[in-house]
């Protein structure tokens, strides 16, 4: 029988009335047959508790102990939801990271999985028992936890879908799909029951939050397929990312925007620029960067921008110059590179809009813009949506 992974977040989970009607929703699937790897987020609010706690004693990231912390809202999870599936006669058996053990890289706080042994899993399955394993966390070759950065639990059950050939991996949580823009700030957004995982990638890069990045880039290389679906609405069929190659194309499949985004530019002029972005890649990731011979470029997001600003004091980089309150908006589609009549199209509809930088390629076009811009300029790219 096919190979189900489950994965429900923090909302979903986020009291124990939740957990009681995720064991009911899982109880369903037991019994229709299926084997089942159910991956949990901790409860909603959980981390943030648990890591504040540690910041009540002191501000200085010591990411080891901060990852040790973290995982372990998720033990407290799986715990509970198994005890809830054994209450309804469901066998259930939980797992942290560590136990199967879920092999990461030394990074911690932003640790990548390396490889996830199965044959604990496996024979829990040919058993008829329900897996439920603690998403976000790991284990490195030493020995030590490491969490995946937020958002990590997704990233595990994708993880775990391929490492098993699941049939299909379902991600809960509490929308009821993928939609082709923010639904809470563009009314005339729509769900979109198809996607391919291409165009999925590319959303969840630039800013869709409905998955995380990192588990969209998984799936994406090894074939594997993600249904979201809300865990408060279990009837609906919800979106299926589809990561085959004769899926159709449409010209523009989402709008997806990023707020609190900050340009940082400064004069390349006769500096080596190697190892300046070295130290800059040291404290985050870039987007939008611009190379000149006058100048350098590049976006982040505000959380970064200062101590960005202070590495390129320290490294001698005169003529800084910073940007705040910006927002990014990305259309995602096929096509870009050669459909010149659609490019014509959305920068019509940029006229008098003031763009500070642009990225483009063949499945997206980027555009980053004032905050008092972005509501006009992201309602009016939004009637460009595939209906």
């Amino acid at each position: 029988m096919s190979v189900i992974i489950q994965k429900y977040g923090g909302t979903s989970v986020g009291n124990i009335e939740r957990i009681l009607n995720v064991a009911q929703n899982i109880s369903k699937m037991y019994k229709n047959g299926y084997r089942l790897v159910v991956v949990v987020s901790a409860m909603s609010g959980e981390t943030t508790r648990l890591l504040d706690l540690a910041q009540n004693i002191t501000n200085d990231n010591k990411n080891r102990e901060l990852d040790t912390i973290a995982a372990t809202g998720e033990q407290i999870t799986i715990a509970l939801l198994s005890l809830a599936l054994q209450k309804i006669n469901i066998p259930a058996k939980s797992y942290c990271g560590w136990q199967i053990p879920i092999i990461t890289t030394n990074d911690y706080t932003q640790a990548r999985i390396k490889t996830i042994p199965i044959e604990k899993i496996k024979q829990d399955l040919n058993d008829n028992i329900v897996v439920v394993v603690a998403g976000f966390q790991g284990v490195t070759q030493n020995g030590e936890i490491t969490t995946l950065g937020r958002g990590g639990s997704d990233t595990s059950a994708v993880a775990l879908a391929i490492a098993l050939n699941a049939q299909e991996c379902q991600i809960y949580t509490d929308v009821n799909g993928v939609y082709n823009a923010d639904p809470n700030k563009i009314t005339i957004a729509k769900r979109i029951e198809v996607i391919n995982g291409t165009c999925m990638l590319e959303s969840a890069s630039l800013g869709a939050k409905v998955l995380h990045v990192r588990s969209c880039e998984l799936a994406y290389r090894y074939k594997t397929n993600i249904r979201v679906l809300s865990t408060f609405a279990p009837k609906d069929q919800g979106s299926l990312i589809m990561n085959q190659s004769e899926l159709e194309n449409y010209p523009i499949i989402s709008v997806s925007t990023q707020d609190a985004q900050t340009i940082i530019k400064f004069k390349s002029l006769n500096i080596n620029i190697s190892p300046i972005m070295v130290q800059i890649y040291n404290i985050c990731t870039i987007d939008m960067l611009q190379i000149s011979q006058d100048d350098i470029s590049f976006v982040v997001d505000e959380i970064h921008a200062e101590q960005i600003e202070l590495a390129l004091k320290k490294l001698n980089i005169k003529n800084i110059t910073i940007i705040h309150n910006l927002t990014k908006i990305s259309v995602i589609g096929s096509g870009f590179r050669s459909n010149n009549t659609l490019n014509q199209k959305i920068w019509r509809l940029l006229n008098e809009v003031e763009i500070f930088a642009t990225s483009h390629n063949e499945i997206s076009i980027s555009i980053l813009i004032h905050n008092f811009d972005a509501t006009s300029a992201r309602n009016k790219l939004a009637n460009l949506l595939t209906s």
